[in-house]
């Protein structure tokens, strides 16, 4: 079974055999299943949702820290609060995303950002890695701010 990992790993040698690619096919099969156990070990896909969508993933979990490490983009957050280097944004008010970076540049709104989180909040995305997760916060770091809806 090591031999059909390594085979996988070197591609540089399936470039120059692709006449075999009829026998290859079940052996792809088999790596890919070693692939996806891999990947479920080490890189997980990236999670590309809205607020909506993230939060009900995370809370329907049984362990919400599987998340950690996993790459997130997340849209249509709503604004809570910026600090220099931490935003702070959520679903509601029971779900929150701590996302944190460097936003010194956005210092300038973060009064009106505080007015509005109450009643019509600044809408965000943000993309980032999990690095803390359960069913009522999740802490990105790095994150950084893609979009801001007005």
């Amino acid at each position: 079974m090591a031999m059909c990992a390594c085979g996988g790993v070197t591609n540089n040698t399936s470039n120059s055999s692709r006449s075999n690619s009829n026998t290859s096919s079940s052996a792809n099969t088999n790596t890919n299943s070693d692939t996806k156990s891999a990947s479920s070990e080490g890189e997980k896909p990236a999670i590309n949702k809205d607020a909506f969508g993230f939060y009900t993933e995370i809370k329907e979990s049984p362990d919400p820290k599987a998340f950690i490490g996993r790459s997130v983009t997340v849209t249509e957050l709503d604004l809570k609060e910026i600090e220099p280097s931490t935003l702070h944004l959520g679903y509601s008010w029971y779900f929150f995303v701590e996302c944190e970076g460097s936003f010194s540049d956005y210092m300038s709104v973060k009064d009106v950002v505080a007015k509005r989180a109450k009643d019509n909040p600044v809408q965000a995305t943000i993309k980032g890695v999990i690095k803390e997760a359960s069913k009522d916060k999740v802490t990105l770091d790095p994150c950084v701010l893609t979009d801001v809806k007005k």
